[in-house]
């Protein structure tokens, strides 16, 4: 009889774990799909003070860099070596959904030179400020120049390039 039990038990159980098999499979494709209504387009990449900010950025850079708008910082920033698998993946979720407003790289093979965040009123929040905290930090310690510039009505070519220029020069210097 216990035999009878044991092997009713493991049938039990392997039926239980092929149905949650099954609906993780099915859910998974689900979720790749979407439906016309859960989206709505954006209408501009950047809001008017980016879109200035990138103009300016462009204007001074000529062929000295180039200027990329909106980048994940993952694709800039990976988990340092030396960490295991599951701090690996918890340091990569931290950075997976934040991005940088601006980064700088040169023009001939696209070194990340520097990142530009462009604060403005909202940076004044307690929330952003633990954001800016984290991402100075996570610069910081990769070696990643970061230049944070307020949100202004106009900007000055000329003052921008010069926090550009020792931004750049800084990160080189922390780099060597």
């Amino acid at each position: 009889m216990t035999d009878i039990v044991l092997y009713a038990l493991l049938s039990l159980l392997l039926v239980v774990g092929m149905a949650l098999i099954s609906y993780k499979v099915r859910s998974s494709r689900g979720a790749l799909s979407a439906r016309a209504s859960d989206y709505e387009r954006i209408e501009t990449l950047m809001s008017p003070a980016e879109r200035s900010l990138f103009g300016i950025l462009n204007q001074i850079g000529g062929r000295e860099f180039r200027v990329f708008a909106k980048v994940r910082m993952a694709d800039v920033l990976t988990p340092a070596a030396g960490l295991d698998r599951s701090q690996r993946r918890a340091v990569l979720n931290r950075i997976m959904s934040k991005h940088f407003d601006f980064v700088i790289c040169a023009p001939d093979d696209l070194r990340i030179l520097c990142a530009v965040e462009l604060d403005d009123r909202s940076h004044q929040r307690q929330d952003r400020r633990k954001r800016d905290a984290f991402v100075d930090s996570a610069c910081a310690g990769s070696g990643l120049a970061l230049l944070r510039i307020q949100a202004a009505a106009q900007y000055s070519p000329v003052a921008i390039s010069e926090q550009l220029s020792a931004a750049i020069s800084a990160g080189i210097k922390g780099a060597a």
